[in-house]
């Protein structure tokens, strides 16, 4: 649909044409899976319903069953102090115990009876009710369960960036991120793995904008930080002072010391962003943050911020001793909201923000009803883009087909166009601010020719992102007592079969204890010890087997992993059980 586009303009693009159109797409994609699995939706809507009968049943024998519970145990307390009540009052004597000791008997004689002759037996009826209930929804789930498993089957990894691409055809994404994509950034665009140390990727999504190369990653990084420990001495000594009476004593005085030690501390978080790569504008760096000025309203305080915002960029430009060289362009209002006070060379930059991706990207920064306003961060070094917004990192891009799997057809249904509507809203506008510059989306790589050559074998970026998928206490060293990071190398190929090596880095803990010297208020100096963790790396590296099927979809892999001679062959080849095989992206692999 936007092949014919010149210039896009992403927010009235997506309002008014994509947003629908891909709505539209998906519940056609769903309702082509359904025909395809031949499911009934309509018997499995009636199994659904008497479902929701016999639950809504046996959350009322439950009610019943705990409500007669409390009056098995208010009863038993009636019975039993009435009981030992009455026993006291007769042991006393007399005409008014016995009186008194007789009610007593009487009560617990009724409390007993209502405990036996009714609370009891009525749970008794209530839990068996409930267990019939429990046993008859069980049933009804495991039929519903049967009437959904076909479509339940055809759900894939690339269902949501499968219908983005028919509802925009401009944006191509890859079965997998492959050593080709990765070594074109490399190659054309100067990207630098040195991005990845101390980190693992646990997921991404690569592919292409109209031929140039982008990359949505999340990733698992960890920074050293520090944490302060704390402890604690309680010392005393004796003073000599002179007391009311005037005559001197000795007085015990007492005084907590606490000390304090900061210490090295590993510290985990997720990054989330978007990389895209561009021959347009090739000797420009600058960055940008959001500046809250486009959150403020349209009040009278709201203005007076951006005016003063304005002057200081204006003061900014007419600086002539530094050696920045920023030239305040004509668009204030651009200027403060966007604000790339570093750029690096105003010719380039003037040339990528023509006046229409000035206006373009203010719709998209003061627009928050259609998109996410100003929640972006963008960085341009040279050819690398780097775009990273708080909604891309709020969001889910994980399209594990185990996400839409349902017993109730309604229910599949509605957690699939959910997201698939978030992944492509999420996706679109973390590529607006790259979309909104006409220049980039009219340059187009003269290297995007030669695709066909390139290496089409996945690279390490979805070898973490699998050994993530499987979950790093496969591979974490068992002294580990921290967080993960997974780090994968290709350790030789058989054929089209890749051994990776799988390296999982933790930390154990030495347990430390450092003294502090602190003064008392008599100053006397006293040692405080102050207990403390030190934290020790720890590797463990664990072998897993990968081959790539390009175009292999997640049911057809299913279908022919038990029977076909040649994944027979493959598992063999690999010491591993088929059973146990794990799919995700196109990619097959071994579990250690």
């Amino acid at each position: 649909m936007s092949d014919g586009f010149d210039v896009l303009e992403p927010l009235p693009l997506y309002r008014d044409v994509y947003r629908d159109a891909f709505a539209a797409n998906a519940e056609k994609f769903f309702d082509d899976l359904t025909a395809k699995a031949g499911v009934d939706a309509a018997a499995n809507a009636e199994t659904v319903a008497e479902l929701r009968k016999t639950e809504s049943a046996l959350a009322h024998e439950e009610s019943a069953r705990a409500g007669w519970g409390w009056g098995i145990a208010l009863s038993s307390i009636a019975a039993i102090g009435s009981a030992l009540g009455s026993a006291n009052y007769f042991t006393i004597g007399g005409e008014d115990a016995v009186t008194w000791g007789a009610g007593l008997a009487a009560i617990a004689i009724l409390a007993a009876a209502l405990l036996f002759g009714v609370c009891v037996p009525r749970r008794r009826e209530h839990a068996k009710a409930a267990e019939e209930h429990k046993a008859k929804a069980e049933e009804q789930k495991a039929v519903a369960w049967s009437q959904m498993a076909p479509l339940n089957a055809l759900f894939d990894w690339d269902i949501p960036a499968r219908i983005i691409e028919k509802t925009v055809p401009l944006i191509r994404f890859d079965p997998f991120f492959t050593q080709g994509r990765l070594g074109e950034l490399h190659k054309f665009y100067g990207w630098d793995d040195a991005f990845n140390n101390n980190k693992s990727v646990l997921g991404a999504h690569s592919g292409e904008i109209n031929g140039n190369p982008f990359v949505f990653a999340r990733l698992l990084q960890m920074e050293w930080g520090e944490k302060t420990y704390s402890g604690s001495r309680t010392v005393s000594w004796t003073e000599t002072e002179r007391g009311p009476d005037g005559k001197l004593r000795r007085v015990t005085r007492y005084q907590t010391l606490t000390a304090t030690v900061t210490k090295p501390f590993p510290e985990y978080s997720q990054d989330v962003l978007l990389i895209y790569g561009n021959d347009a504008a090739p000797n420009l760096c600058f960055s940008r943050e959001p500046t809250g000025l486009s959150s403020s309203g349209d009040g009278f305080f709201s203005k007076m911020r951006l005016k003063r915002e304005i002057r200081s960029l204006e003061k900014f430009s007419r600086n002539l001793d530094d050696d920045k060289g920023y030239t305040i362009m004509g668009n204030r209002e651009f200027e403060a909201l966007f604000q790339t006070k570093d750029r690096s060379d105003e010719v380039e930059y003037r040339l990528l923000f023509t006046p229409l991706a000035q206006k373009q990207m203010l719709e998209l920064i003061k627009d928050s009803k259609v998109g996410y306003g100003d929640d972006f961060s963008f960085l341009k070094v040279c050819k690398i883009n780097v775009i990273r917004a708080s909604h891309l990192a709020q969001s889910d891009l994980n399209a594990d087909p185990a996400k839409f799997a349902d017993y109730d057809f309604e229910a599949a249904r509605k957690k699939f166009l959910d997201f698939c509507a978030q992944f492509f809203k999420s996706t679109w506008f973390a590529m607006a601010p790259l979309l909104s510059i006409p220049l980039y989306s009219q340059t187009r790589t003269h290297e995007n020719i030669y695709k066909d050559v390139l290496d089409h074998r996945s690279c390490f970026w979805e070898h973490e992102a699998l050994a993530n998928y499987m979950g790093e206490e496969r591979f974490r060293n068992p002294e580990s007592v921290t967080r993960n990071i997974l780090k994968t190398y290709v350790s030789g190929r058989n054929g089209d079969i890749a051994s990776i090596n799988v390296t999982a880095s933790g930390f154990r803990i030495e347990h430390r204890v450092d003294t502090v010297i602190v003064v008392a208020r008599n100053g006397v100096p006293y040692r405080v010890d102050v207990p403390w963790d030190e934290y020790i790396a720890v590797s463990r590296t664990t072998p897993i087997s990968a081959t790539e099927r390009e175009g292999l979809t997640l049911p057809e892999f299913r279908g022919a992993v038990q029977t076909n001679q040649e994944w027979q062959h493959f598992f063999r080849n690999i010491g591993s059980d088929p059973a146990g095989a794990i799919y995700r992206r196109s990619i097959i692999s071994s579990q250690p």
